[in-house]
């Protein structure tokens, strides 16, 4: 989901507290302002940053691993996974 566009900027704060790991910052659609707020957001909140071609076929600009997620921030998200635990909301 994109930040502000998707998802309002108070749903965002809703997840955060809830229990969000991760945000989506490297994608083709951020620009470099959005990037850097992303950046800074994620930093903020101790968030795992992804990246993400967003590619589903043929269709769109988007190319299959334009973006990915760096060794160390999927390392991070890997330590945090528990499939026990539910985001309430």
């Amino acid at each position: 989901s994109h930040r502000g566009r998707t998802i309002s900027y108070e749903t965002f704060g809703d997840l955060i507290s809830a229990g969000l790991d991760g945000i989506e910052v490297d994608h083709r659609d951020h620009s470099p302002d959005e990037k850097t707020a992303l950046i800074k957001l994620a930093k903020d909140n101790n968030l795992v940053m992804t990246g993400a071609s967003d590619y589903h076929g043929n269709g769109k600009l988007n190319l299959l691993a334009e973006y990915t997620t760096s060794n160390d921030q999927w390392d991070a998200l890997r330590s945090r996974a528990n499939a026990d635990r539910v985001i309430n909301l």
